[in-house]
């Protein structure tokens, strides 16, 4: 009996600790004027949070206040979502999940690189770099 009670209040307060938030954090100020001698940026930050999707975003700023109130300090930064499922399965693998992301193309899976018809696909940073960026 002692054994259920003790766990059971090891159960309550980890999930307690689990979805309690300490916002004490002082305010950031984004400040995202960067360009003020008309220069280009030396290099771009890209964040990929592997198995993330729009659910995972939403039920995390459901916890953090269910009134909707507060944003997540993440918000101000995000610019955009890629749907990274393969042409022949929702689920993705990495290897067509990579090339969706280097490429802007979906293939099918465990195809890298490669278009649905094996030919090669160029990515995104050699579009890029072909314009001298």
């Amino acid at each position: 009996m002692l054994t259920k009670i003790t766990t059971l209040l090891s159960a309550s307060f980890a999930i307690t600790a689990a979805f309690s938030f300490d916002d004490s954090r002082p305010d950031v100020d984004y400040d995202y004027e960067i360009d003020e001698d008309h220069r280009l940026p030396r290099s771009v930050v890209m964040m990929i949070p592997d198995g993330t999707g729009p659910n995972i975003w939403a039920l995390a700023r459901n916890i953090l206040d269910p009134t909707h109130k507060k944003m997540l300090h993440i918000d101000p930064l995000f610019r955009g979502s890629v749907q990274t499922f393969s042409n022949t399965s929702l689920v993705t693998d990495s290897a067509s999940s990579a090339t969706a992301y280097s490429t802007g193309f979906k293939t099918y899976d465990s195809a890298i690189g490669v278009d649905m018809e094996k030919r090669p696909l160029g990515t995104i940073l050699e579009a890029a770099q072909a314009r001298g960026m």
